[in-house]
Formats: C-alpha cells, structure tokens, sequence
C-alpha cells in the first residue's frame, strides 16, 4: 500500500461528520433527509451530514438569544478579554483543529 493509500484510508476512517453546537451540547441534525460527505480524492461516499430541521434551527436561535442577554451585561472589556482569549487558544490549536481532531 503507497503512502498515499494509507493517508486516503486513514482520513476516511478519521472522517466525524459535523454535528450541530445548540445550547452548549452536540447533537445531530433532526431534518429527515441527510447530505452526503464525499472525498475529493476519490469521489466515494464517506459519511453524511445530519441537516438541520426547522426545531433545530428554532433551537439554536432561542440559546442564542439567551447567550444574549447575559453575554450583554458582561462589560466590554471583559468581553474584550474573553475573545482574546478564545482566539489565542484557537491559533495554539490550529494544527489540531486543521487535522480535525
């Protein structure tokens, strides 16, 4: 098996379909239909996605909502700081996040 094989073989069996972020928790998708995920290399089918139903989506927008209103009584320098924050830790991870693990 070339190197190249293996990597294939590897990033297909690594491959985690997304799920949706609601609330602070991970779930699937509830829409009843499905996308499917395709390598690019080879054109085969590896996995699909959940899609988002309209009480997902209704979902999402009442957490944020709820975010909201407490995300706005933190006072902007501390917002400043919390983003700061999230965003040094994003560029130390960037090689994990890239290789999606």
């Amino acid at each position: 098996m070339t190197a190249l094989a293996r990597n294939l073989a590897v990033s297909q069996a690594a491959y985690a379909a997304p799920t949706l972020h609601v609330a602070g928790r991970w779930r699937e998708g509830r829409h009843s239909k499905r996308h499917p995920v395709f390598d690019p290399a080879t054109g085969k089918s590896i996995s699909s996605l959940g899609l988002a139903s309209v009480d997902d989506i209704n979902d999402a927008i009442a957490a944020a909502e709820r975010g909201f209103e407490a995300w706005k009584r933190v006072p902007a320098f501390k917002r400043s700081e919390a983003l700061h924050a999230a965003s040094q830790r994003m560029q130390e991870r960037s090689q994990e996040i890239a290789r999606g693990s």
